[in-house]
């Protein structure tokens, strides 16, 4: 079986149905993350502005800002990161549920030809790691993509 399809990555996508909300509060958290970023580089920008025209801001904005944004990054960041975190670990419970619940239904004669270590390495291990991915991947994607957006 080919799983390296578009068909295959919207499947594994639909999982993450149910948990729209979680989904797009972690959406929320990457868009506040990236558009600290944007903003400390113009904080920055600012900076050098000030050194070289030194009536332009008060020396006392730049740190004060560079330190509330940096806080506000930082929660963008966590708030993204719980929040996915929480939706693939429920995507991989629900494909864990869905491939048990067919493991189930399959003829004895299945089990005697395959070895306990292979059905439990599907179920724990090879579950994770492509659910995983997919959060990886999602992850990358949005906080990186939202940053380059950004910037």
């Amino acid at each position: 079986m080919n799983t390296n399809t578009p068909g295959a990555c919207r499947r594994l996508l639909s999982y993450i149905g149910p948990y729209k909300g979680l989904f797009a509060l972690s959406i929320l958290g990457y868009l506040l993350f990236a558009g600290m970023e944007a903003l400390l580089v113009m904080t920055l920008e600012l900076f050098v502005d000030q050194l070289n025209d030194p009536t332009l801001h008060p020396i006392w904005f730049v740190p004060l800002s560079i330190v509330c944004l940096s806080l506000l990054r930082g929660l963008g960041y966590f708030i993204g990161n719980f929040s996915l975190s929480k939706v693939g670990l429920r995507v991989i419970n629900d494909l864990r549920k869905s491939v048990f619940g067919h493991m189930v239904y399959l003829p004895a004669d299945y089990y005697s030809k395959n070895q306990s270590g292979e059905l439990v390495s599907l179920i724990i291990y090879n579950i994770e790691q492509v659910a995983g991915g997919v959060t990886s991947a999602l992850k990358t994607l949005v906080r990186d993509g939202l940053s380059l957006i950004g910037l």
